[in-house]
């Protein structure tokens, strides 16, 4: 406690974790038509910044829906939702972050660099300087009554002197901004309908539809990221492509009178997927300047690729008699 209160240093870990942001969000929408065309258009823009450091969102979403009748019994409706969004997490758990102790500063300063203890022969802290972030075992080994680090006998296996640190980790400060985990998404839905009405009873609709998605992930942490320095520095990058196809030809025919009621549905149905998914994983860079993959250290690479189709007919039948006996 003496030497906590000889050092002088107080962080709020709560309050440097949790910075705070304010949501952002613009909309805009337009409609209208003539007797036989109804569109509505919007676009949609919003950021919310989080509560936490570096925990951000942003989204860009466009949305088209448009109905035609294109000739008498013949209509058309489309449906288009392109989007696009960025994320950048908070990297790792909020309780790891917010557990360093209270005394720990950010940064060494020209004050408490002082209890560093950087004078033992071959030891960690040997180079530390004023700017470098601060982690607790930093300031273990201090001799109270001389007033300064307990310079020992140059060997670092064997500490001796005050220690206060309760964990080895790095400065949390460090474990989240020396880390940037990405992920953008590319969304396109589209959806078409063309319906043709044979008479009051009887019609037939078309649809064909689908989406296409690009993901992409991006995870660096950097050589302060971590308290091994450049060995457990690394840049991830994982993408996955996704194609979903779907088309659906159903025919519908309803007739109803006083005594009877009929309804038959039949109709035919494709739905695909294609899949891809590549992952890269470099390792031990020597700096925080360059962070793509120059295949020196790979860990890591794959590809894969894969494809579903699903096919199927389907009908329904429904009687109904007097509306007291029912027959599907």
């Amino acid at each position: 406690m003496t030497y906590i209160q000889q050092l002088g240093t107080y962080t709020n870990w709560e309050e440097v974790m949790m910075d705070g942001g304010s949501i952002l969000s613009h909309s805009f929408s337009a409609k209208g038509g003539t007797r036989n065309t109804r569109y509505l258009a919007s676009i949609n823009y919003q950021n919310d910044e989080g509560v936490l450091l570096t925990d951000n969102y942003e989204k860009l979403n466009f949305r088209v829906n448009l109905n035609t009748r294109l000739r008498d019994k013949l209509c058309l409706s489309v449906t288009l939702n392109p989007s696009q969004t960025e994320q950048r997490r908070f990297p790792i758990g909020v309780h790891d972050a917010m557990r360093q102790n209270p005394w720990l500063p950010i940064y060494l300063d020209e004050n408490n660099i002082q209890y560093v203890n950087r004078y033992r022969e071959n030891c960690r802290w040997a180079d530390a300087e004023i700017g470098d972030y601060a982690m607790e075992r930093m300031f273990d080994d201090y001799d109270l009554d001389a007033g300064m680090p307990d310079i020992g006998a140059g060997d670092c296996s064997s500490p001796s002197g005050t220690d206060i640190s309760g964990t080895s980790n790095q400065n949390a400060l460090a474990k989240v901004v020396e880390r940037d985990e990405r992920k953008f998404e590319n969304k396109v839905y589209a959806n078409t309908q063309l319906t043709y009405q044979f008479s009051d009873n009887f019609e037939f609709k078309q649809r064909l539809g689908g989406d296409y998605r690009v993901t992409l992930n991006q995870d660096w942490a950097g050589v302060e990221a971590s308290r091994n320095g450049a060995a457990d520095s690394e840049s991830i990058r994982r993408s996955r492509i996704q194609t979903h196809l779907v088309s659906e030809s159903v025919f519908n025919y309803d007739i109803s009178n006083d005594v009877t009621d009929l309804a038959v549905v039949a109709g035919f149905a494709y739905e695909s997927w294609e899949r891809e998914v590549t992952r890269m994983e470099e390792v031990g860079y020597e700096n925080d300047i360059i962070r793509t993959l120059p295949g020196n250290n790979i860990a890591e690479a794959f590809t894969l690729k894969a494809e579903e189709n699903l096919i199927s007919y389907f009908s329904r039948v429904n009687y109904a008699y007097e509306n007291k006996y029912y027959c599907r």
